[in-house]
């Protein structure tokens, strides 16, 4: 993570926002183009990433990182072309998926973890030069 931070650090990178995200098929998520700087990493499971041709999808495997520069909206996805929300609306659909409660509690899903993508993303909004 040294390259990282030190790309970040010369590009003055600020207002960043982290997530980690747990999501059962079907899911998407869109990121606008306002959004200068996007890291996207898989952890478990699978996705997909394009910008706005699905059929240009580049695969998120476990251990890759992806970077995107601000301009277009991006798309990530369990599959090309998944039907994609805002994040408000994809963290309120996907808010349980990998979670069961009972009385209150949590327990860890018993789905398939192959059926699920866990993922983390960092979006800056300012950058020097990106």
């Amino acid at each position: 993570m040294d390259i990282l931070h030190d790309h970040l650090a010369r590009a003055r990178a600020s207002g960043a926002v982290f997530a980690r995200t747990v999501a059962e098929p079907p899911w998407g998520l869109r990121l606008a183009g306002s959004i200068q700087l996007a890291v996207h990493t898989v952890v478990r499971g699978r996705g997909w990433l394009w910008l706005d041709d699905p059929g240009s999808a580049v695969e998120l495997v476990p251990g890759e990182m992806t970077l995107v520069r601000g301009g277009p909206d991006h798309y990530i996805g369990h599959e090309p072309g998944a039907d994609c929300l805002e994040p408000e609306d994809f963290r309120a659909r996907h808010a349980c998926d990998g979670v069961l409660r009972t009385r209150g509690r949590r327990f860890s899903s018993a789905a398939p973890t192959g059926s699920r993508a866990t993922s983390a993303t960092g979006c800056w909004r300012h950058c020097r030069r990106c």
